[in-house]
């Protein structure tokens, strides 16, 4: 199978090239993480992609921040990753960990729908 695209943040592969996925399993990674840490409005053709954690991050924090981010992810989930199942999904905030006043560690289970022994994880700090 050829390269599927760019490893973000971008590096330097073998022979110079840029690092790609190689698999439908990497790329669904790359792209969810792509997703998580891109602002909705921020690229300018696709300004619809993206969440909204930052936003979040610096909102007057309340009792229902937690349901706000769970939200999200659902939102997330249901929106751009239709062929995945969210299994199990963690987050901590500021207050939980030794992160800084303006981040959130996410983690996430999730499977591809029709597809056994699919299961995979990811971790990710926004902010």
């Amino acid at each position: 199978m050829g390269d599927i695209q760019f490893i973000l943040p971008i590096q330097i592969g073998n022979n110079y090239y840029f690092q790609m996925t190689k698999t439908n399993r990497e790329k669904t990674k790359e792209n969810l993480k792509f997703v998580f840490t891109t602002d909705i409005g921020e690229r300018v053709i696709n300004s619809h992609i993206g969440s909204n954690f930052r936003k979040m991050l610096f909102e007057n924090q309340n009792i229902d921040i937690n349901k706000q981010i769970e939200d999200e992810i659902n939102r997330i989930f249901n929106t751009y990753f239709p062929e995945l199942i969210l299994n199990n999904v963690k987050f901590k905030i500021q207050e939980q960990t030794k992160l800084t006043d303006s981040q959130i560690l996410i983690s996430l289970e999730y499977s591809f729908k029709n597809i056994e022994d699919s299961k995979d994880k990811l971790s990710l700090v926004i902010g």
